[in-house]
């Protein structure tokens, strides 16, 4: 296979989607490790902590089916991957990018049908 195709451009526009995912990883242990400092200092003074407060605080219950809008970006993600390997700028001519880019997108829309499928499965389920 000829590995011509992947230039740094491509390499931009992985990295890109990788500083996406860390970004929004990290910010999520920042959230979480202060909402945990928070309730442990209102445990620490005394104060109760009923279930209006905890919903104030953010801390909602994890729903039991899968995230239909998640999917739904997920699979918008795995279409742009398709269409950046057709109509990507420096290798629209190699039939292999379009078949490298089908592969690459498969992950995030295969992921992203079985989101959508879950949450529509377990919609009124609680």
């Amino acid at each position: 296979m000829d590995w011509n195709w992947f230039n740094g451009d491509m390499a931009v526009v992985f990295s890109f989607v990788i500083a996406i995912v860390l970004i929004n990883a990290i910010a999520g242990v920042f959230k979480s490790n202060q909402l945990q400092k928070t309730v442990r200092e209102a445990m620490k003074s005394g104060q109760q902590l009923d279930a209006k407060t905890i919903a104030a605080l953010g801390l909602e219950r994890a729903s039991g089916g899968g995230s239909v809008t998640g999917g739904f970006v997920l699979i918008a993600v795995a279409a742009a991957l398709l269409l950046l390997g057709y109509f990507g700028g420096g290798f629209a001519d190699e039939p292999n990018a379009v078949f490298a880019m089908l592969g690459v997108a498969a992950f995030p829309g295969l992921i992203g049908v079985v989101l959508v499928i879950s949450g529509m499965l377990n919609r009124g389920k609680d």
